[in-house]
């Protein structure tokens, strides 16, 4: 209960805040330092809602009367019903986004693949599967289940990083049958 109380306090003295905090330095003490902490694990809570999920003011309000001690205006019951009916919505309304999203990434992931076969020296498999030759090894192709030590970087179509061994500065190994079909199909297509 203390601890819950502490979190209430904090997040409240940061919604009543004045200052603006841009950097560590701002934080003059340990309690504010502490308070900002407090708070920024909190928001991280919020951050997936959409402005129009939340009315920052009366959930302000909400977490003032809690921390003034004051009764709420809801019962537990009642409480428990709106979050149990506001979460629903807002999870019907997330799937419906999420799907929206599926759609839209398969027709751009479709035109890129249209697009990316037009360009020099791109080959593409019976499975759809498209690659180009950097370098041509000279080595043996793996197998299936042979260890393979890869270097790589994986990006979005826009161009971000989601995941690279460059970042993490040394390659990754791995049975070649241990990944996503299209690596595993690729690898066998490249010789060491």
């Amino acid at each position: 209960m203390k601890r819950i109380q502490i979190f209430i306090i904090s997040f409240v003295f940061l919604l009543n805040s004045k200052a603006k905090i841009t950097t560590k330095e701002d934080l003059k003490n340990e309690k504010e330092k502490f308070s900002y902490v407090l708070g920024a694990n909190i928001g991280r809570q919020f951050k997936d809602f959409d402005k129009e999920d939340i009315d920052m003011d009366i959930l302000f309000q909400g977490l003032k009367a809690a921390q003034e001690g004051k009764k709420p205006i809801f019962s537990l019951q009642e409480m428990q019903k709106i979050s149990m009916s506001y979460s629903k919505k807002l999870q019907e309304k997330s799937v419906k986004k999420m799907k929206t999203q599926i759609v839209q990434n398969k027709k751009e992931g479709e035109a890129f693949l249209l697009e990316n076969k037009k360009k020099q020296g791109v080959k593409t498999t019976a499975s759809g599967l498209q690659y180009t030759i950097l370098r041509q090894g000279t080595g043996q192709k793996p197998g299936p289940t042979d260890r393979v030590k890869v270097h790589y970087r994986g990006t979005l179509l826009n161009g971000d990083v989601f995941d690279s061994s460059y970042g993490r500065g040394k390659p990754v190994v791995f049975p070649a049958n241990r990944v996503i079909k299209g690596w595993t199909e690729a690898l066998q297509l490249m010789p060491v």
